[in-house]
């Protein structure tokens, strides 16, 4: 049984929480070529899961973490990518950007100081995704591998988001 209670509506999200998802550019040409070329190059078979997890592991190994600054705001995801680094959000509006320009539905989930990013891809083995069956995706864990959170990040009270 799911607890829809956290489950955030366009209601009830807040400003800066909105502000986040103004940033998710999946249609962006240079995300698009980035994004189907890690896909392509790792699966040409194809497979979402495969796919998923190709680009999870190109933004977990490629983004170098760097803890909010001073003036914080949300920064694209070409400006991620240019700068090789970022903090929780600016990861995770890159990461749902690029496996939403290869057709998989991308979430957040809000945590008290942190943010992630989730995906939904039909028939995923359950050894990946958590009770509602999206996939929880933190590439500022560095030691996470797809589908798996943090001890700290996994058993803090959790916002989701799924509409971007």
């Amino acid at each position: 049984n799911i607890n829809l209670k956290n489950y955030l509506t366009n209601e009830n999200i807040t400003a800066n929480q909105k502000d986040i998802f103004k940033q998710v550019s999946p249609n962006n040409p240079l995300i698009k070529q980035i994004s189907s070329k890690v896909a392509s190059k790792s699966c040409p078979s194809g497979n979402k899961i495969c796919q998923s997890k190709a680009i999870f592991y190109f933004v977990r190994d490629n983004i170098n973490y760097i803890s909010d600054p001073p003036n914080e705001y949300f920064e694209h995801p070409l400006e991620v990518i240019y700068t090789g680094g970022s903090d929780c959000d600016g990861m995770a509006i890159l990461l749902a950007s690029m496996q939403k320009s290869i057709g998989i539905d991308a979430g957040f989930v809000f945590v008290p100081g942190h943010v992630f990013t989730q995906v939904y891809i039909r028939d995923a083995p359950h050894k990946y995704t958590d009770d509602a069956g999206w996939i929880n995706l933190d590439a500022t864990c560095k030691q996470c591998g797809f589908g798996e959170l943090s001890y700290s990040v996994a058993n803090q009270k959790k916002e989701y988001f799924k509409s971007i």
